[in-house]
């Protein structure tokens, strides 16, 4: 058949657009507009050169990261984030020793869920923002761990944040008690409660990551602005590996916070923990988190609001009299992130709405991206014999992916239903390097298809979900996640 006829087929086959997977955020996610690629036949085969999509491309494992409440996100921010975020007060959580109210966490876990979004988290220890008194639990001190007391009043400090007084005690400034995060008594009220968190949490599908969060404020492992004494290297190393201990399958995140600790940090991407840097434009140039590139996930989030950030020049990358000031583009470029904050609710709709260009850009920069650029398939194929598929593929990410993923073609009908599929074993997407192409070469086979015309559509799989959950960057027509390459027959 000549390659006219080919095309015209192609045009005329019938297209089913529809979610491919739990984690995949398709309902709010921008549409493949579908359009005839460029299809030619070679002989015995054709070969499909697909135009790249335009527009972001949000997939799980990788992107913008969304704040606060799920049912109050707007849908501008739901289309473009595939990840959601949020911290949390150890003294909420366990009030009392072993009261633990694992509800305030699984309340916004399960709410972001239905939304189709993953969900972060961390536990901190000591929080300057935090309205509440308790920040570490009171049983904590009533042990008889040491602590500090630490008091905020500087107002214009706005990454710093003032503490609220409420439940101060009467009469008293703001303040805060800060524990001794060395102490014995504290360090071993921390791993009683990991391993608490670990046996509620660990391999929960819907969670992409926990951060380390029970030394320094925020969990950041640093003592800026309470200015309390920094525990060592090798004490800081304990708390990571008591995280390290307890969680088997959830992936955890240590925040960079002093170079002091860079040996930890070492330690812990060699012992499969992340990094994340929240600073980034500020006091950041994104390379603190290079001790994972490669290797680990990275995750990114602002110094400041988007707004403070553009007041202080920052945004622009205009360095202050500190030093601080860097381009996000540049940071995201050097240190590698899969997932990047979009500042909360409110700034994040106005960095959006001011910088949507580069939003959009971002969503597929970060992480992994993948193109398929050409693929080669015979236009015959035989019940249960070998055909040859040869595709070429770059990762336009920063990063590798991280999540399991596996290419895998599939015959569809005319409706768009598939009557069989086959796993393309020579490709291995975690393998995909960042700017760079790959060439795969798979024997495919095709043993229970009956005789006749089909659709051939290739996907990105992962374990567990039947339909494929990873959307590929490029222009053509989709049927329940499948992208398709063109007609194809079998035979006997």
């Amino acid at each position: 058949m000549k390659t006219k006829s080919f095309a015209l087929i192609a045009v005329a086959l019938l297209c089913v657009i529809s979610a491919t997977a739990q984690e995949q955020p398709t309902p709010n996610a921008p549409t493949l507009t579908a359009k005839l690629p460029l299809l030619t036949n070679k002989g015995d085969f054709f070969i499909l050169q697909p135009k790249p999509a335009t527009g972001p491309v949000v997939n799980p494992g990788k992107g913008w990261i969304l704040y606060g409440k799920a049912g109050e996100t707007l849908p501008e921010a739901l289309a473009i984030g595939s990840l959601a975020y949020k911290r949390y007060n150890w003294g909420d959580v366990e009030p009392k020793e072993g009261d633990y109210h694992w509800e305030i966490i699984d309340r916004d876990l399960e709410s972001w869920s239905k939304l189709g979004k993953q969900f972060a988290f961390r536990v901190m220890g000591a929080n300057v923002h935090s309205k509440e008194f308790w920040v570490t639990p009171k049983y904590v001190f009533d042990a008889g761990a040491p602590y500090s007391r630490f008091e905020l009043n500087d107002a214009k400090s706005t990454p710093a944040g003032t503490p609220a007084t409420r439940l101060n005690p009467a009469g008293t400034p703001p303040i805060k008690l800060v524990p001794a995060f060395d102490d014995p008594i504290y360090m071993q009220k921390v791993e009683k409660f990991v391993r608490a968190l670990a046996a509620h949490y660990d391999g929960n599908p819907n969670l992409a990551f926990i951060d380390i969060g029970s030394y320094g404020n925020w969990g950041e492992s640093h003592m800026y602005p309470i200015s309390k004494h920094e525990i060592s290297p090798e004490k800081y190393q304990e708390h990571l590996a008591i995280y390290r201990k307890a969680f088997k399958k959830t992936l955890l995140e240590v925040c960079f916070g002093r170079p002091i600790y860079n040996d930890v940090y070492r330690w812990a991407a060699d012992n499969g923990i992340g990094m994340r840097r929240d600073g980034i434009c500020g006091n950041s140039d994104g390379s603190d988190v290079l001790f994972c590139a490669g290797r680990l996930p990275a995750v990114f989030e602002f110094f400041d609001s988007y707004e403070g950030m553009v007041k202080l020049g920052w945004w622009y990358g205009r360095k202050d009299k500190h030093g601080n000031g860097f381009r996000l583009k540049d940071c995201v470029e050097m240190g590698k992130p899969t997932w990047c904050s979009l500042s909360d609710e409110q700034h994040g709709l106005k960095l959006l709405a001011d910088e949507r260009p580069l939003v959009e850009f971002l969503a597929n920069r970060l992480g992994y991206h993948f193109v398929l650029q050409q693929i080669q398939f015979p236009a015959v194929f035989k019940t249960g014999n070998p055909a040859m598929l040869e595709s070429k593929w770059e990762n336009q990410g920063v990063a590798p992916i991280f999540i399991p993923a596996a290419l895998w073609y599939a015959l569809l009908d005319d409706r768009g239903n598939v009557v069989e599929e086959c796993a393309a074993r020579s490709a291995k997407p975690a393998e995909w390097k960042p700017d760079q192409a790959v060439v795969v070469r798979d024997s495919v086979i095709f043993s229970k298809a009956k005789p006749g015309s089909y659709s051939l559509a290739v996907g990105l799989k992962r374990p567990g979900i039947a339909k494929p959950a990873i959307r590929i960057a490029i222009k053509v027509e989709t049927s329940d996640g499948w992208q398709i390459c063109g007609k194809v027959n079998v035979r006997q």
